[in-house]
């Protein structure tokens, strides 16, 4: 039938049912389990989960699983429902989703809503200099102190290469930073990073995805580290937060983003929609960047993308908009290529730093149909009038043709991907 992946072997796939499937039963058409992680657990190829929302935290424990939501994202949901850990309670927390054995496994997760997580985490303690000014540790020279960090509320990943399609990843929290002292020779510090996905040495990809109104210290939609690579594309980043990163921070990873809508992001610091740092090379293509804001007492850096130092992002036929004080684009000793953009509505000026505008860019009133910044990107329509300068504006080159042939138009539905 459609969901099978083996006809060969009858065992294939196994079933999950959240509402008519049983903590007793056996995985079958006839029988489901109730549990996702139950089914996970006895597969090794495909499992198909009907609709419902699966209360709990899943482990794909190195399988190459074909995990299918088989009604769609909107009514099938992992849901790890953990209220967000912190100093009284750090271990209480889990990602949504775990794909961390580090043995390159490629599973394929699609049709889910992925929510409630609040970072996998790791946690460590050291004898170091007190490094707060409590009046409790005035005059101490050491402490004891308790690290805990978390990474990946919707999504965990370390040294696999998971793909997602269908998905929905939103409403994950993670801790915010703290360094409290306790005591006289005690402190707890806490770190976050990707409230929506983190990425540890994994190359991931990602189509039809959005990801939505999660929370981190760094990264609020995704984070990446250790060398990953992702591909992102036909999706959004909406409406995420962060200290640094409110979409997106790349530290010391790369990404390959098109066809896609950053919007209405934001970050305390620094990168509302995107930030770099240590190292890694981006290219972006027909992107939208849309009311992502930033802000450090006046003086914040790329309110939709700041680029670190050592780090490149390259940017081509695509849109950046705000009405804010601060630059839009920002280099902050980072380099890059941004050519055929449309970068607009800076009240000081767009480019800033390192950066400045390339060939064929332009600096105009973007003109989508319908776009704000309500809280629900579902009713944003960022497809262009047909008075906007963006029309036809993007790379000449027949190789970023329209899916009509005819020139690039900047933004998200312009290139030859540009039909979704």
């Amino acid at each position: 039938n459609y969901y099978d992946c083996d006809d060969v072997d009858r065992t294939e796939p196994v079933v999950a049912d959240a509402i008519n499937g049983s903590s007793s039963g056996t995985g079958t058409l006839t029988n489901p389990f109730d549990s996702l992680q139950d089914a996970i657990d006895n597969a090794n190829e495909c499992v198909v989960a009907y609709q419902g929302t699966y209360t709990e935290s899943i482990d794909l424990s190195g399988k190459s699983l074909d995990v299918w939501g088989v009604d769609g994202w909107d009514v099938t949901t992992i849901d790890a429902n953990l209220s967000t850990c912190g100093i009284t309670n750090p271990t209480a927390c889990a990602a949504a989703v775990t794909v961390a054995d580090n043995v390159n496994a490629t599973p394929v997760i699609h049709g889910f809503t992925i929510t409630g997580g609040t970072g996998k985490y790791t946690s460590s303690s050291s004898s170091t200099t007190c490094a707060d000014s409590s009046a409790s540790h005035t005059g101490r020279t050491t402490c004891t102190v308790y690290t805990y960090e978390y990474c990946g509320g919707g999504v965990y990943a370390y040294g696999d290469d998971p793909e997602f399609y269908d998905v929905v990843i939103r409403d994950n929290t993670l801790p915010v930073f703290e360094q409290t002292g306790y005591g006289s020779w005690t402190q707890y510090w806490m770190y976050s990073s990707g409230g929506g996905v983190c990425l540890n040495s994994s190359n991931a990809s990602f189509s039809d995805v959005t990801i939505e109104g999660n929370y981190a210290d760094q990264g609020g939609g995704i984070y990446a580290e250790g060398g990953s690579r992702f591909t992102f594309e036909a999706g959004y980043i909406a409406d995420n937060e962060a200290t640094d990163g409110g979409g997106v921070n790349l530290s010391g990873a790369s990404a390959t983003m098109s066809n896609a809508i950053i919007d209405c992001n934001s970050a305390d610091t620094d990168g509302g929609g995107i930030y770099t740092e240590s190292s890694g090379s981006s290219t972006f293509t027909n992107m939208v960047f849309f009311y992502n804001t930033s802000s450090t007492s006046g003086t914040a850096r790329g309110a939709d993308a700041y680029v670190g130092a050592s780090t490149t992002l390259n940017m081509y036929n695509s849109i950046v908009e705000n009405s804010t004080t601060v630059y839009l684009i920002y280099g902050g000793g980072g380099t890059g290529t941004h050519q055929y953009d449309n970068v607009y509505n800076a009240t000081s000026s767009e480019y800033g730093g390192t950066l400045s505008a390339g060939t064929g860019s332009i600096s105009a009133s973007s003109n989508f149909a319908s776009a704000n910044c309500d809280g629900n990107p579902y009713n944003d329509d960022f497809s262009l009038r047909s008075t906007s300068s963006s029309v036809n504006a993007g790379n000449s080159s027949s190789s970023y043709n329209d899916t009509d042939g005819s020139r690039n138009d900047m933004g998200a539905y312009g290139g030859p991907a540009g039909s979704w």
